[in-house]
């Protein structure tokens, strides 16, 4: 089979991984919301938020060095996670000593109790295995142990929060350690297959890991910041209620978001070993297919958002359906700077990646200060499009500076933006026509269906894995 059709193979069931770790979490969302107050499902979103920023410092995003690590220690990548994960560990407890003497601070900065923040670490210590993994996996264009893994995480959260909110008088709670305590005992077993091996802890390793993992934590943690303190922000100025209906307008921005993580990570393996071999041919023209096949649903989702609201959360989230549009926006525009980031990996510029996230990390902290408080939570699904616009456009004229300035074509990308931008935009006016949206709706599959038509013979071929595609 060739490379090329395995890589869209593995990409599919990426895709499908990706969606059943992150998507039962979607699909669950109609229940969830009406099982949980508004309240309630705000608090829960807001620990979910703090948990994301967190597990970034905590884990010292170790998953991330394993990029380079597995052309430079090719034959020695076993004792190198196990040195990695050492790393890790160590800094979870220093930032575990460091919260318990800040624990005040927290609780009211964050809304998170002590209880909370045990099973945050726990998380931190145990789940950077299964990230780990979960990668060399990716590496390896395997995806059948992944899947299953994926798949019995996901089911188990899902049965385990429903049965603790039937029995557990605090629903928020319960739905944490149902969303959470699977995926902690996962991620043990997979901590106890790495760290238990016979190597030992090596300087020479964790000199390696931290050069790359360190100025990565400012760029990891700052992306983070983009995507998750928009709801710390709204719950400290605003209200638990309004993170509420921010986060299930942004629930339409998810399932685009696993479905990007999923092609990049078919993409970025294979887009890696072009860069080591100094040999792009060809990159240019997979990366337009990767950026047509991400665009399909996107334009689905942006003429049906307010039905697909009114499914996840009901009449009494509505409301929230103007923030749709930039939400969506924001998704394309984090799978483009996600191809611009793979070359920086790829190039060890990982300490240029921190200075650019960490700019557009305070430039949505600066723009959410200045109108959260007047707006509430429509103002932040704006400041995070803002500074997404700021961040893809930063890290385009760093891999130019680096030379790869025609490895993509940017002309392609501005101009579907643009298209996709005002589509997006236009759809908002036939919010309150149905009909008209549905007829838009019917032409869009009319024409989808026309080019899978006319290219089945192709689609066929690759769905065999055919080596002549």
């Amino acid at each position: 089979m060739s490379k090329r059709v395995t890589i869209i193979k593995s990409g599919i069931w990426y895709t499908i991984s990706n969606y059943l770790i992150k998507g039962m979490d979607f699909l669950t969302i109609p229940i969830f919301t009406r099982l949980l107050s508004v309240n309630e499902y705000g608090a829960y979103n807001n620990f979910v938020s703090c948990l994301q920023v967190i597990f970034v410092i905590g884990s010292v995003c170790i998953d991330a060095s394993l990029i380079s690590a597995r052309f430079d220690y090719k034959d020695k990548l076993v004792p190198y996670i196990k040195t990695a994960l050492i790393c890790g560990n160590i800094a979870t407890l220093l930032l575990g000593v460091v919260s318990f003497f800040c624990q005040k601070t927290i609780t009211i900065l964050f809304s998170i109790d002590s209880y909370m923040m045990f099973l945050i670490f726990l998380y931190c210590l145990f789940r950077p295995s299964l990230d780990v993994f979960q990668q060399i996996e990716r590496f390896n264009y395997h995806y059948k142990v992944s899947v299953a893994v994926s798949a019995i995480s996901s089911v188990l959260s899902v049965i385990i929060s429903f049965i603790l909110i039937a029995y557990i008088p605090d629903k928020l709670y319960a739905r944490i350690l149902g969303a959470y305590a699977p995926l902690i005992v996962i991620s043990f077993i997979f901590y106890c297959k790495y760290i238990f091996k016979k190597e030992k802890f090596k300087v020479a390793y964790a000199k390696y890991a931290m050069k790359i993992c360190i100025p990565y934590i400012p760029h990891s943690l700052a992306v983070t910041i983009l995507s998750s303190t928009d709801r710390i922000m709204i719950n400290y100025f605003q209200s638990t209620k309004e993170v509420a209906y921010y986060s299930i307008a942004y629930t339409c921005g998810i399932a685009m978001s696993i479905f990007a993580t999923s092609l990049n990570s078919a993409f970025a393996p294979w887009l890696g070993e072009k860069i080591n071999s100094n040999s792009v041919k060809g990159v240019n023209n997979v990366c337009r297919k990767y950026i047509a096949v991400f665009l399909v649903p996107l334009f689905f989702v942006s003429i049906i958002s307010p039905e697909i609201l009114l499914v996840l959360g009901g009449q009494k989230y509505l409301a929230a359906k103007y923030v749709i549009p930039p939400v969506i926006i924001s998704c394309y525009i984090q799978f483009i700077y996600s191809l611009f980031v793979n070359v920086e990996q790829f190039a060890k510029r990982t300490a240029g990646m921190a200075v650019i996230s960490v700019i557009a990390a305070i430039i949505n902290i600066g723009l959410n200060i200045w109108f959260l408080p007047g707006y509430g939570y429509m103002a932040a699904a704006y400041t995070t499009l803002i500074s997404y616009i700021c961040l893809m456009l930063m890290h385009y004229i760093t891999i130019c500076r680096i030379g790869y300035k025609d490895l993509y074509d940017i002309k392609f990308i501005l101009l579907t933006l643009i298209v996709f931008g005002i589509f997006v935009f236009t759809m908002v006016i036939f919010y309150e026509m149905f009909l008209v949206r549905i007829f838009i709706l019917i032409i869009c599959i009319f024409i989808f269906l026309s080019v899978c038509i006319k290219y089945r013979n192709k689609i066929i071929l690759l769905i065999k894995g055919d080596n002549h595609v």
